[in-house]
């Protein structure tokens, strides 16, 4: 517990590619590929297939402000207050997407409701 935060290394056992930060391996692919990203930290890679092998080069300035860092739940916290100005503003456009997403995902499989 007394050692400096330099010299600290992750114990655990590696599982695949994984975070470099939280050693995370659930990471999102959005549909912009090579891009991926850590659903925890926030830290981005870019995916690299070479032959049979693929791995992540890891983007190495976001490990040093992930997103539960000071500087990066200020970042999320400005994205929220601007994301809410948005919504509030253009309140149509707000609820016909969440009507949209609604029935989307009521499309995929049928809701059960508990009786009244």
């Amino acid at each position: 517990m007394n050692m400096p935060i330099e010299e600290t290394k992750y114990m655990g056992e590696e599982a695949g590619i994984g975070c470099p930060l939280c050693h995370c391996n659930v990471l999102l692919v959005p549909e912009n590929l090579p891009y991926i990203y850590c659903p925890i930290c926030a830290i981005r890679g870019t995916i690299v297939v070479n032959k049979d092998k693929m791995t992540v080069e890891w983007n190495m300035n976001d490990v040093k402000l992930p997103r539960f860092s000071f500087e990066g739940e200020l970042h999320h916290f400005e994205f929220l207050a601007k994301d809410g100005e948005r919504r509030r503003i253009d309140q149509a456009a707000t609820e016909a997407m969440k009507a949209s997403i609604i029935a989307k995902s009521n499309s995929f499989a049928k809701v059960v409701t508990p009786p009244a």
